[in-house]
């Protein structure tokens, strides 16, 4: 699996904190250099987490060598409100 790294997001909502696109790059695994791949969205960010691969935060340096990386990215399903009758982390397994 990849290593991928976000470095900065597009808000298009200036109202709330939910990020729409990211500033992805890709590590070459043979010489360990990141390669930026361009803006994707929420839903690619997801589906390479879900693909195996890390996502991780950080800054790259200004030559795409060196990485100052930060924390993996998760997935995590949430209600959009804070008070709600069926609370997702309560429903029973099944």
């Amino acid at each position: 699996m990849a290593n991928y790294c976000i470095t900065a997001a597009n808000h298009k909502n200036p109202n709330n904190h939910v990020a729409s696109s990211f500033l992805v790059w890709l590590q070459d695994p043979k010489t360990t250099k990141w390669n930026q791949l361009g803006a994707k969205s929420a839903k690619q960010v997801v589906e390479l987490i879900e693909s195996g691969n890390t996502v991780l935060t950080g800054k790259i340096s200004a030559d795409g060598k060196q990485a100052h990386l930060g924390e993996p990215v998760e997935v995590e399903l949430r209600i959009a409100k804070n008070k709600t009758n069926y609370d997702v982390s309560k429903m029973p397994a099944f």
